[in-house]
């Protein structure tokens, strides 16, 4: 039974890193097909796959800034940008997340690093 509880407590730790995009999620009414839509878009980004993930995370983006998944495709279009060495289009996504939303803080430290 430890095991087992060990191996239900490893697996939690190794879903940490979406954890907080999952929790943007919870307790809205996201529709399914954007979640899809930024977990797709997520992939993409770990293969290096920047226009991809960028297509995905526009598909969110066009739906204005009420939509309950905006700020996280805001920051991940940041982050594709940078990784793609855009400073423009990094500094512009980065820029557009709303003070006070759980990834504002992210987005400071980062934008101090790249300074």
């Amino acid at each position: 039974r430890r095991l087992e509880r060990d191996k239900r407590s490893n697996a939690a730790w190794q879903m940490a890193s979406i954890t907080d995009t999952a929790s943007a999620c919870s307790g809205r009414r996201a529709h399914r097909a954007d979640e899809k839509r930024l977990f797709v878009a997520l992939c993409h980004l770990e293969l290096n796959r920047m226009k991809e993930a960028e297509v995905q995370l526009a598909l969110i983006l066009d739906q204005g800034a009420q939509h309950p998944l905006h700020t996280e495709a805001l920051w991940y279009t940041a982050l594709s940008h940078l990784r793609r060495h855009d400073r423009a289009g990094y500094e512009a996504f980065l820029g557009a997340i709303p003070v006070g939303s759980a990834r504002y803080e992210r987005a400071l430290k980062l934008g101090e690093k790249t300074d």
